[in-house]
């Protein structure tokens, strides 16, 4: 009986070969896709993980309404305020409230002109490392900022690449902003 219809499979092939070699290329290709999509799913989700990783769950970041990319006054924004902050502080198991400006501004450097986020940094010791911690920053050279820097800024990876200003950005360089 098992004979038969491997013979019977074998004569289907010889018989009907280009209609049977196209269904298993299709098997083929719907297995390499299935395979394909669980792969990339994966590595999405552990890309997700990573970056949740750098945050704990006691750590929760409040942006104000409407903020979005673009150069400044392209997006409507609704400010958190002080007041914000202080009710925020008082909800029930919240031990810390760090306030900071985060908005886009026109950086200058080598005479080329970008629009880039900038954030401030708190001025208090355990505020600045909460923050340090919650970026996941690690510095190719130099140092983080302290309290009572002025004039002097850290700058991503992102923006001291020499693709954005045309010259890579190096300690001790000076950039303008806005």
């Amino acid at each position: 009986m098992k004979k038969d219809y491997f013979f019977l499979a074998v004569g289907n092939l010889k018989h009907r070969g280009l209609r049977s070699w196209l269904t298993i290329l299709g098997v083929f290709i719907g297995i390499a896709a299935v395979v394909g999509l669980i792969m990339m799913g994966e590595g999405l989700r552990t890309a997700i993980t990573a970056q949740f990783s750098s945050l704990s769950t006691d750590k929760l970041v409040i942006q104000n309404v409407g903020t979005g990319m673009g150069p400044p006054g392209s997006t409507a924004v609704k400010k958190i305020t002080q007041h914000d902050a202080e009710v925020i502080n008082k909800v029930a198991g919240v031990e810390k409230t760090i306030p900071r400006l985060i908005r886009i501004a026109k950086t200058e450097f080598n005479k080329n002109a970008n629009f880039n986020y900038i954030a401030s940094i708190p001025n208090e010791a355990e505020s600045e490392k909460i923050i340090y911690d919650s970026m996941n920053v690690k510095l190719k050279e130099g140092r983080l900022l302290k309290s009572g820097d002025s004039g002097k800024i850290v700058i991503g990876s992102d923006i001291a690449k020499e693709n954005l200003f045309g010259k890579e950005i190096a300690e001790g360089n000076k950039i303008i902003i806005q």
